[in-house]
């Protein structure tokens, strides 16, 4: 899936660590991104762990957005554009 730098500004907006692969259903970005944002307003961050036993899926989303996030900036392919 894309992302829009609408997205990339709202993950920013509420303190996202861009420095830091999920397998099963695929879900909605909105709806790992809710999780996040629940997240942060019970934790005060958005520092979610890979390995989180809460809930593994948003671990690994997080993970993820943070992965393509780099190799977007490093000029390597990846499904996160400048532009989204």
């Amino acid at each position: 899936s894309s992302m829009k730098n609408e997205r990339i500004r709202e993950l920013e907006a509420i303190g996202f660590v861009w420095v830091l692969q999920a397998k099963g259903p695929q879900v909605k970005w909105e709806e790992r991104f809710a999780e996040l944002k629940a997240f942060e307003k019970e934790h005060g961050h958005t520092n979610v762990p890979s390995v989180y036993p809460t809930n593994p899926q948003l671990g690994n989303w997080v993970t993820e957005q943070r992965t393509h996030y780099r190799l977007m900036r490093e000029g390597k392919q990846s499904s996160m554009k400048n532009e989204r």
